[in-house]
């Protein structure tokens, strides 16, 4: 190896010497040659050094190459290098990487890799750091291995599966690093648990649903859903992102803004394992969409620096996680792919300095991420139990969370219920900050169906509610788009939407499951607001009363 070349050079004078009497290319080729060549799955090329018990990857092309390899020669030799010899020494491995070394898939921090058995990893001794994690091995859930990278500039890295996990000193080429990323800490046992403690004060059901989102965003073997911490000012969403950033992927780059660099989203989608965006407003189409794509996986491409014909592509898939005060869309397929965690603003007991927080935070931390792998293993050994009798929306994250909850000891169908309750009240707390999707869900349940155009549903809304706001579709085309953008929303109250085209015209068809037999009930029989006053928010009645006067006003 490279390490043992050097040794030899650095404690050998004759061999000192035969370098000093060759060419500086030569010199060069002969200080990396031992190193192990590969190219990653992006055509890039690598080289791989032994320096000790560390291993380093390096892109050949890179700076970080150029200035290790520079400081060795000129550490060996005593001579100065000429640039355009690092130059063609470097395009020389290149060429060696592409075309005569193996490729090797390349991860951002987490690696997942097919169950090998626990043997040591690439033939070197393994460090076994949490023996009370190794349990007798279940028949093979089928689950991939998670390599996690430590980013501490040794290597090292930690495998965890179904048996537990280990430190492991030289893992194989896993890895692509970028100079924004933090080491973790060394995990050891500890109690996951403890993390609340730093967090926002939160009821049992939100922790539950916190830890199986944040064992899957360390372990996506499977789309991961977007977490969205919404809520007032004062919630501490912020602090809470970053502490839950910190936890499993640091980093020095701060939580982005996302409206201001969404066009660099591609880029710190790849770059982050877990990437966090701070105080977002509302989403457009566009955003709506890279956001989906993200989630459940895509690619991107751009076109290479200094080439008029070659593209790089990125491919992406990641769990994502972002705070807002209000959540950011209606879309139904965003919706979909979200588990929205709405935070109560910190009561004055619960504020803390920052500094004290953090301070408590890096005590804590390698015992928290030890805590965090141990949750994933017992997880991964749950997986086989974990089965769902029906495929509910977000199904993989919901078998996950199951087995996260089997793991922690709770019943098998616990997750499941949990998940459809935070989504029923996600759909009650959208539907009563919507006067039109309140009045549509008012409307249906009372009448039980309706089946005619968006222009005789926007008419019955309005004569029987009389509210409008920026909300509230403009005209009968805005309709149709209106109820698809909340049909996630109206399933969740029972109401199933349709849109049907006709030879000429367009169709609404809204039907109330749980009152389909008396669907053909009088529309006159639909209540008005001030009847169902408990049902409306106060907000919303308010608004309607301030343009009934106005409508009074101006007949």
């Amino acid at each position: 190896m490279a390490s043992e070349m050097i040794e030899l050079l650095e404690n050998d004078e004759n061999t000192r010497i035969q370098l000093r009497n060759m060419t500086q290319g030569s010199a060069l080729l002969e200080i990396a040659g031992a190193g192990e060549l590969f190219h990653d799955e992006r055509k890039e090329a690598w080289i791989r050094i032994r320096e000790g018990e560390a291993m380093r990857s390096f892109a050949i092309l890179g700076e970080g190459f150029r200035n290790w390899i520079m400081s060795r020669y000129q550490a060996l030799s005593e001579k100065t290098i000429l640039p355009a010899a690092v130059d063609r020494a470097a395009r020389v491995l290149a060429a060696r990487a592409m075309y005569h070394s193996p490729q090797y898939v390349l991860y951002n921090r987490g690696a997942l890799r097919a169950k090998s058995g626990h043997e040591p990893a690439a033939g070197a001794p393994a460090e076994i750091s949490n023996p009370a994690a190794q349990v007798a091995a279940l028949p093979d859930p089928g689950l991939p291995e998670l390599w996690l990278d430590l980013a501490d500039g040794s290597g090292r890295a930690v495998r965890v599966g179904a048996q537990g996990w280990e430190l492991v000193r030289q893992p194989p080429p896993l890895f692509r690093q970028y100079p924004h990323q933090q080491p973790l800490p060394v995990p050891v046992s500890g109690d996951i648990g403890e993390l609340f403690a730093f967090l926002p004060e939160m009821p049992e059901w939100k922790q539950d649903l916190l830890l199986a989102w944040l064992t899957m965003a360390v372990y996506p073997f499977r789309p991961c859903p977007l977490l969205c911490l919404y809520g007032a000012q004062g919630a501490a969403k912020t602090t809470m992102a970053r502490l839950l950033r910190e936890l499993i992927d640091p980093s020095s780059a701060d939580n982005f803004d996302f409206h201001l660099q969404f066009a660099h989203l591609p880029e710190i989608l790849d770059h982050h394992a877990l990437p966090v965006f701070d105080n977002v407003g509302a989403l457009n189409k566009a955003q709506v969409n890279l956001l989906c794509r993200a989630v459940t996986g895509g690619s991107w491409s751009k076109r290479k620096l200094y080439s008029d014909s070659e593209d790089i592509v990125f491919r992406f898939r990641r769990p994502i996680l972002l705070t807002a005060l209000e959540i950011p869309s209606l879309a139904p397929d965003w919706l979909e792919r979200c588990l929205l965690l709405p935070l109560d603003a910190l009561s004055a007991g619960r504020r803390r300095e920052e500094q004290e927080l953090w301070a408590g935070f890096q005590a804590a931390h390698a015992r928290l991420l030890g805590g965090l792998l141990d949750l994933v293993s017992r997880a991964m050994r749950a997986w086989p139990q974990a089965r769902l009798p029906q495929l509910p929306r977000m199904a993989d994250f919901t078998r996950w969370g199951t087995a996260v909850m089997l793991a922690r000891n709770k019943p098998a169908e616990y997750f499941s219920g949990l998940l459809a309750d935070n989504q029923m009240r996600q759909s009650q707390e959208i539907a009563g900050s919507d006067p039109f999707a309140e009045a549509v869900i008012l409307y249906i349940q009372a009448a039980g169906k309706f089946q005619d155009s968006p222009a005789m549903l926007l008419h019955q809304l309005a004569r029987r509610y009389g509210r409008k706001n920026r909300a509230w579709p403009r005209s009968p085309n805005w309709v149709t788009r209106r109820l698809a953008e909340l049909q996630l929303v109206l399933a969740d109250h029972g109401i199933q939407f349709r849109s049907l085209r006709g030879h000429s015209s367009r169709t609404v068809e809204l039907i109330y499951a749980a009152n389909a037999d008396s669907a053909d009930a009088a529309n006159e029989s639909v209540p008005h607001p001030s009847e169902t006053a408990a049902a409306i928010s106060p907000a919303a009645k308010e608004l309607h009363d301030t343009i009934a006067e106005l409508l009074r006003s101006l007949t």
